[in-house]
């Protein structure tokens, strides 16, 4: 991919906060389920936890190694072809399933506008005939003709971006820069007012009543993960973006700041003004902003309505862009068929890979918030394992390659960055044993797909299956193949 087509520092620094947070949505359950001094806490404390760790992880692979497929590549050279095909796996499942959530919360914030979707009514009435005829499957997916309207928005956003993403990735990137700063300003003013009226302690109550602070901890823990991963997605696009090695790093030292003061300073704001924290509820922030605004509170709340939109937006845009990378990856190296490696002569995009990523946002938009986040949540967790034990191989495996960020501290610094999100992601799952069945459920069909993977591995490796020299590494940056 020529320079010209690659994405910049300033792209990359928004396409990971981007990807990574998009504004403050979504955490505002946390406040009247956890408690808004643990809320506070949370926010406060999980960069260090979670956030941070990955980050630091995420910097020195990239830099070590910065080619596409990132994560994916790293277990690779660190563990063989079948731990690596796993991490892509968990990666891509977790993230398809992440990407199907912003959808479904884009379309709830739409419904502020028209709560019953009455404006789609002339499409949804006579389609919801159709599909509740569908033996099985139609009564319980489509109940109403509202479930109809709401599974319509997801499908229009889905391949909206999905045609963004065939762009490439200066588009995409260009696309976040504008989306983040529209969806960031009206936060902005909520501080400046609520810290302005500042009448209420924040962080009282410390929990939620009938919480303890160990369970109102863990009632917040998978959100928290949520809102604080995704820091290693954009490495899978790392041959897409300019000098890596440097860039990388850099990007990563502002975005996790960025990250972590765009979520508790909004909420601490919005807590010390308005206190109120019992009906903190998903879409809350609207309501802040109608309180803060005075006479202009309206005009305030919806904007941050249409931030909400906004950030539901470009997460699921810069999802597509990173996780339609892994299917790409896999396919040069033979684990998925050879179309997915093929990319735009024009954009770079992997043309097959995002539209059967269209596909599958499209039909996992019809699971619940709930239920997709929590199988996320394990997923992830399982992916990051991953990342960590693949940095601590690659330390004792090739000492002496450069690396030009390494984590200070040696095996101490490396530490302090691997142990505490494994503690999380054990605490995460304390208490969940839906989500546990969930998520090993997704698991177990990693070996099944890589025996598959196997059999058809055995066709004639064409111009995608190349390799690096030794055999077992990936292939080295320029190895992507092009639609002819």
């Amino acid at each position: 991919m020529t320079t010209s087509r690659k994405a910049t520092l300033l792209q990359l620094v928004f396409l990971i906060y981007g990807v990574a947070a998009a504004g403050p949505f979504g955490l505002e359950g946390m406040v009247s389920e956890s408690g808004p001094g643990m809320t506070i806490l949370l926010l406060l404390v999980m960069p260090f936890l979670w956030g941070i760790p990955i980050a630091l992880a995420t910097a020195e692979l990239a830099t070590m190694l910065p080619v596409e497929g990132g994560y994916y590549r790293w277990a690779r050279l660190a563990f063989g072809d079948f731990w690596a095909f796993q991490c892509g796996w968990w990666a891509w499942s977790a993230n398809m399933v992440n990407g199907a959530v912003y959808a479904v919360l884009f379309t709830d914030y739409a419904q502020a506008w028209d709560p019953e979707l009455k404006l789609l009514a002339p499409l949804s009435v006579p389609l919801h005939g159709v599909l509740s005829a569908i033996p099985g499957i139609g009564p319980a997916m489509f109940p109403d003709p509202h479930a109809v309207a709401h599974w319509l928005i997801c499908l229009v956003l889905t391949w909206a971006l999905t045609g963004l993403n065939l762009r490439g990735i200066r588009t995409v990137g260009d696309s976040s820069i504008v989306m983040n700063v529209l969806l960031l300003a009206p936060f902005g003013i909520i501080t400046v007012l609520g810290f302005a009226g500042w009448r209420f302690n924040p962080v009282l109550p410390f929990v939620a009543t009938g919480q303890t602070p160990v369970s109102g901890f863990v009632a917040g823990l998978l959100v928290a993960i949520w809102l604080y991963s995704g820091y290693e997605m954009l490495s899978t696009n790392a041959e897409e973006i300019e000098n890596p090695q440097r860039n990388f790093p850099r990007a990563l030292g502002v975005a996790v700041p960025m990250v972590a003061l765009s979520y508790a300073v909004p909420t601490l704001a919005a807590l010390a003004a308005l206190g109120s924290w019992q009906d903190w509820a998903p879409q809350h922030f609207a309501d802040v902003g109608r309180a803060l605004g005075g006479a202009w509170g309206g005009w305030l709340g919806g904007w941050v309505i249409l931030g909400g939109l906004l950030s539901n937006a470009v997460l699921l845009n810069v999802n597509m862009l990173s996780i339609s990378r892994l299917p790409l990856a896999m396919a040069q190296d033979r684990f998925a068929p050879a179309a997915f490696a093929k990319v735009s002569p024009t954009t770079g995009a992997p043309v097959v890979s995002l539209i059967a990523g269209g596909v599958i946002y499209s039909i996992l938009t019809l699971r619940g918030f709930t239920d997709l986040i929590n199988i996320y949540a394990f997923l992830q967790a399982a992916n990051y394992l991953m990342i960590y034990l693949s940095l601590v191989k690659l330390r004792r495996r090739m000492p002496d390659a450069l690396r030009p960020f390494r984590i200070p501290g040696g095996g101490w610094g490396l530490a302090l960055v691997v142990v505490p999100p494994f503690a999380v992601a054990l605490m995460a799952l304390y208490g969940e044993a839906e989500t546990v069945l969930w998520g090993l459920a997704a698991i177990a069909v990693g070996p099944v797909a890589y025996l598959l993977a196997l059999v058809m591995r055995r066709r004639p490796a064409g111009p995608a299956g190349g390799r690096a020299p030794g055999g077992d590494g990936p292939p080295g940056p320029g190895s992507r193949a092009r639609v002819e």
